[in-house]
Order: C-alpha cells, then sequence, then structure tokens
C-alpha cells in the first residue's frame, strides 16, 4: 500500500513537471527572435573587450623591448641627443601602427554590433486590455514580450469597442522590438488579429541615450559631411585649447581627433572650425589663435586615411562650386584663394590687389559646404530647456515623446546681494546655457549640447557637454 502511495505521488511530479518544461519551452519560443539577438550581441561585446585587450596588451609589450638611451653612456651630447630622437621615432612609429591596428579591427566589429542594434525583431507578443477611453477612442493596453512590459494603445472606434472586447481572448498578437547597448529591448510597433481583421498597436516614441561626451570651450560648431556618414564637432577655449573631433555615426566612434595646445608657440594652428569640400575628399581644419600676433591658418586632411594634404594661411575656408578653388580669410578679413589641385596661392597670377579681389567676387560659391546639419527627420523638437525635451510627430503633430534630462550642475543664484554671496559663486560651477539641439542627418538620433561655468586662475572657463540619444522607432507603428 506504501509503495502504491509512493508511485502515485511520483506520478504526479512527472506530469506537473512536464507541464512546466513545456510551458518554459513556449516561453522561450515566443522570446527567441530577440534572446537569439541579445546573446549574439553580448558575445560581440566581448570579442570587441578582448581585442582592445590584446591589441593594448602587444603595444605595450612592443614598447618594452625599446630601450631608452641613458645620458651617462655618451660622452658626446649630440650623439646622446641623436639616439633620443631615433627612440622617440620608434616609439611613435610603434604607437602609431596600433593605433591603425585598433581603430580597423575594433571598427569591423562595431559595425557588427551596429548592425544589430539597428534591426528589427518581430516574435508573439501577449497583450492584457484595458478599460476603454472614450477620450482617446482607444483601448489602452499593456504588452508582454521579450520579458518585458510596454505600454501601448489599440485604436477603435466606439461603435466597434463592445465587439471588440468580447472577441479579443483568441487574438493572435506580434511587436516589434529593438535593442540597444546594453541589451535592453524596446517595442517600437506591434500588431493584433481579431477574428481576421488586423488592428495596429500604436506605441509611444521609444529613445536610449547611448553618448555623452565634453568638449572644451562654449560654442562648439558641428558639420556633417556630403554623404552624412561623418560629424564634425570643432571649438576650444584659450584656457584648455582647442579640438576637432571627427565621428563616423555608423559606428558611433572617435576615428579622427585634431588638438592644439595654447601654450604652444612653435605654430598658430588653432583647430575651432571645419568644412567639407564638395567632392568629399578633403577636411579643411582651421581657425585664428587667442593670441596676440598670430595668423589664423588652416590644415587640410585626406578623408581616405586622414593624413595631412597641406597647411594654408587664412581660415573659415569657402569652395567655389566647381570644387577647383578654395577661398580663405586671413588677417583683417584679407581673402586668400588656393587651388584645390595642388594648394598652391593663385595671388601670384594677379598683378594686383584689384583684379584677385574682382575675380574672387565673380566666382560661384558652393552652398552645399555651409556649417550646421540639416535632416530629414520623422520629428521636431517643439522645446528644449534643462529639465525636458518636447519632440512632435511631422505628420500628425502630436507629441511624440518627452524627455526627461538630468542635467548635472545647478542654476547659477539670482540673487548675489552681499560679498560673502559673490566670493562662494565664484568658487562653484553652474549651468549656462543651451546651445545647440538637433538631428543627425539621417534622423535617427538627437543631439544635445549645453555648456557649464567652472572657476581657474583668472577667471571662469566654460564646457560644452554633449549627449546624444537614438530614437527607437519603426516605420510599422508611424505611418
Amino acid at each position: 500500500m506504501i509503495k502504491h502511495k509512493y508511485s502515485i505521488s511520483v506520478f504526479f511530479l512527472l506530469i506537473l513537471f512536464s507541464a512546466s518544461s513545456v510551458q518554459n519551452t513556449e516561453v522561450h519560443a515566443a522570446s527567441r527572435a530577440v534572446y537569439k539577438a541579445q546573446k549574439k550581441l553580448r558575445k560581440l561585446q566581448k570579442e570587441y573587450k578582448k581585442i582592445k585587450y590584446k591589441i593594448k596588451k602587444d603595444e605595450r609589450k612592443a614598447l618594452r623591448k625599446l630601450s631608452r638611451p641613458k645620458k651617462r653612456k655618451y660622452k658626446n651630447p649630440d650623439n646622446y641627443q641623436n639616439a633620443l630622437e631615433r627612440y622617440t621615432k620608434k616609439r611613435e612609429a610603434i604607437i602609431h601602427r596600433y593605433e591603425r591596428i585598433s581603430d580597423r579591427r575594433l571598427n569591423k566589429k562595431q559595425r557588427q554590433i551596429m548592425g544589430i542594434l539597428n534591426r528589427e525583431y518581430t516574435e508573439k507578443v501577449k497583450i492584457y486590455l484595458r478599460h476603454y477611453d472614450n477620450v482617446i477612442g482607444a483601448f489602452p493596453v499593456k504588452v508582454y514580450g521579450a520579458k518585458r512590459y510596454f505600454k501601448a494603445k489599440i485604436v477603435v472606434p466606439v461603435e466597434q469597442a463592445d465587439e471588440f472586447k468580447k472577441n479579443f481572448k483568441k487574438a493572435k498578437s506580434w511587436g516589434t522590438f529593438r535593442i540597444v547597448e546594453s541589451r535592453r529591448p524596446y517595442l517600437v510597433a506591434g500588431k493584433t488579429f481579431v477574428k481576421g481583421k488586423k488592428y495596429k498597436v500604436e506605441v509611444p516614441l521609444a529613445y536610449h541615450k547611448f553618448l555623452t561626451h565634453t568638449f572644451p570651450g562654449g560654442k562648439p560648431s558641428f558639420i556633417k559631411s556630403n554623404n552624412d556618414r561623418y560629424l564634425v564637432i570643432a571649438g576650444g577655449s584659450a584656457f584648455k585649447g582647442s579640438r576637432l573631433e571627427v565621428w563616423d555615426t555608423r559606428i558611433w566612434r572617435n576615428i579622427f581627433t585634431v588638438e592644439s595646445d595654447p601654450d604652444d608657440e612653435k605654430t598658430d594652428f588653432w583647430a575651432s572650425k571645419a568644412t567639407f569640400d564638395p567632392s568629399g575628399r578633403y577636411l579643411v581644419a582651421g581657425g585664428t589663435k587667442p593670441r596676440l600676433r598670430s595668423k589664423p591658418i588652416s590644415k587640410v586632411y585626406k578623408i581616405r586615411n586622414w593624413s595631412e594634404v597641406a597647411t594654408v594661411e587664412g581660415s573659415h575656408a569657402q569652395f567655389s562650386a566647381d570644387k577647383q578653388y578654395m577661398i580663405t580669410k586671413s588677417l583683417y578679413d584679407k581673402k586668400k584663394a588656393w587651388e584645390t589641385k595642388s594648394w598652391t596661392d593663385i595671388r601670384k597670377r594677379f598683378t594686383t590687389d584689384y583684379e584677385f579681389e574682382n575675380w574672387i567676387d565673380t566666382i560661384p560659391k558652393c552652398n552645399l559646404c555651409e556649417e550646421g546639419l540639416l535632416s530629414s527627420s520623422r520629428f521636431e523638437i517643439q522645446s528644449i530647456n534643462r529639465d525636458k525635451i518636447v519632440l512632435v510627430d511631422n505628420v500628425s503633430q502630436d507629441v511624440a515623446a518627452e524627455i526627461k534630462l538630468r542635467t548635472k550642475y545647478k542654476n547659477p543664484p539670482e540673487d548675489l546681494k552681499t560679498t560673502k554671496a559673490i566670493l562662494v559663486s565664484r568658487s562653484k560651477e553652474f549651468y549656462d546655457a543651451e546651445i545647440f539641439s538637433g538631428f543627425t542627418p539621417d534622423g535617427k538620433n538627437l543631439i544635445r549640447a549645453y555648456t557649464h561655468t567652472y572657476p581657474y586662475e583668472g577667471g571662469r572657463g566654460y564646457q560644452t557637454h554633449i549627449e546624444i540619444w537614438r530614437l527607437l522607432w519603426s516605420k510599422k507603428n508611424f505611418n
């Protein structure tokens, strides 16, 4: 009798175990598309870190093999200086070689990662229906998919609401997802079939901040390449120097940087402005150094390998419409013209300044090379302040999203009546202003830039903070 009881209990346990295993397999099968993408993304991110670590390790190993020349071994100071120069050149060559290897291998891996992040994944979801809302004319719903809950709504006419709710138990629903760097899924679209009729599940615009960056100076300039691939940020301050960064928007990596030291007296180069030529082959960077008797200088870089091609006098480069000439402004707004084939000064061809200036005025200017970002985004910015960005759908003119901002720095005090309050405020850092907000040329990302002030010896300096959001939306949802 006891054996019989044990056999019955074991039998029921086996049934429960098999039922739970079937349920688990169903849940796993339901979230298979997103799960596979998350697994692949995690694997690629691990490989990215391993490649980065291995290249740094090999670089350190190669640098250790170099022995720095010791001064006591050289009787002649000139011989020591020559040996030191050779050592420095070898060291720079090793660093440059490993930088090229790192860029090539990491860019390849980052492209694979971005391929997963830009893709949409469709799978079955479960929808929980709430009470019909007469104000919005829709059913607010909770969508369960990819092991998460999402808010949405299903628009149904009032006269069909009761019938829809009655037949919804047998509905079949699908959701479209996208994932971000943290492998978190976001619902971007959905659909449900009730008695063979298709209903769209309207999902609010999702967004994810994936990049934060600091930049010296108060007002950097933003410019894009003609093919919308590269984003250039250029600016600087007299205290911290100037910096120019080129970002590849396909992989969102900083692929080229030019910096200028304010204390360097050997050169007047100051990379605070940038321009792409109409052919898309060259980038011109330049500006005027904040120093007495400094001449504005620009450098021309070849985009293919970011090598320096030429150094010319003047800044604020502008190209002709036929791509043959580049015009710059030198001291006292004096114009200079350069031939883009050889980067030679054209002024030598003219006998007088009057003839030269008249010839410059007749050259048609290129309109594609203007500074700024022109975007074909589905959304536009309605308002922005230090706490919130409001985005509006260009088609329906409805509010698409309200992005809450976390600004680290406080506003400066309005009332400074006492000397003590003034002295205290001078030693603190404060939020300054919103200086830029816009979309990348492809309309898929939102850029925000704001400045804050900080104290230093002799006054107050400015620093720019750049934040970039990825807008997660699908044409299936916004059409």
